[in-house]
């Protein structure tokens, strides 16, 4: 019997600026609906990896930075080894069916098992600051969900099974500004930069136009995908800064980003850079010690 039973990878979306495992794969897309990936797998210790592997990949097409890959990563893996170990009680035979959406600004995991029920409000908060002798083994495992995620729903359901649901809010794009009174802008798209979304990036742009601001950093290094509609929205936004004897350059381009340029000749109309200490050496007032990491 084959331990990963099916799984699907899809796209994800940035939504918010200013503010694999190896198997069968297939993709749920209804009318109206965000795509859905999944992974369905027996409840085996050794499929953890597996696990990770599947909401890494996903957790990174999302634009989460790596700090909250690893953060939902690691909530994740409490969730199923609680149920391989609790709720299926070492019984193989059981399966996990985990399932993630993204939509808008929040991205959701699904969890789902037939198991035995599990009653969160039977697990007490643990002292972390208790002495070693206090300290009791185990018990931190749905600390570590709740910490991490923005929101823990447990549902128990005779017929749909054991449902836990968690979600994760993407932090605000930033628009970072220098330290000092250089009129230089760094934004930073996050995942799929796509025609929905390109119309958020087009608002955020005309704001920092509209307010003077026309020496503008693009870091794409969460931007995991462009469409000619996110190169329209940039296209338009160098032709408003030069005119203003302004600039938006690009830096921290991923190899399929930047091969879209390449294949459009964009990459003849901007300053594409591999870093940030080489692009922010485009305005003379700026350094890169004006912009945080």
């Amino acid at each position: 019997m084959r331990d990963v039973i099916g799984s699907n990878p899809e796209s994800t979306s940035w939504r918010q600026i200013g503010q694999k495992a190896h198997s069968k794969r297939s993709i749920g897309v209804g009318r109206g609906r965000e795509p859905v990936s999944k992974l369905k797998v027996h409840a085996k210790p050794e499929n953890l990896a597996r696990i990770a592997a599947f909401i890494t990949d996903v957790a990174e097409r999302w634009g989460l930075e790596s700090k909250e890959v690893f953060g939902v990563q690691l909530a994740v893996d409490e969730a199923c080894t609680n149920i391989i170990e609790h709720g299926y009680g070492g019984d193989e035979a059981g399966t996990l069916e985990i399932s993630c959406r993204q939509a808008g600004n929040e991205c959701t995991i699904t969890i789902r098992d037939f198991g035995r029920r599990f009653d969160p409000d039977g697990v007490p908060e643990p002292d972390i600051d208790a002495p070693l002798e206090d300290r009791p083994v185990g018990g931190l495992g749905l600390f570590f969900m709740r910490q991490l995620m923005d929101s823990v729903d447990f549902q128990f359901d005779a017929d749909r099974g054991n449902v836990l649901i968690m979600t994760k809010r993407r932090e605000p794009i930033a628009v970072r500004e220098p330290a000092e009174a250089e009129a230089v802008r760094a934004v930073v798209p996050r995942g799929r930069l796509d025609a929905d979304l390109a119309q958020e990036l087009e608002s955020v742009l005309e704001d920092l136009m509209e307010n003077g601001l026309h020496q503008l950093m693009i870091d794409f290094r969460h931007t995991t995908y462009i469409s000619s509609s996110g190169l329209r929205v940039l296209l338009v936004a160098l032709r408003e800064a030069r005119a203003h004897n302004g600039d938006v350059v690009l830096f921290n381009m991923r190899p399929r980003v930047r091969k879209v340029f390449a294949m459009s000749g964009f990459d003849q109309l901007f300053s594409i850079f591999d870093t940030k200490a080489s692009a922010v050496r485009v305005f003379p007032n700026a350094t890169d010690a004006n912009f945080a990491p």
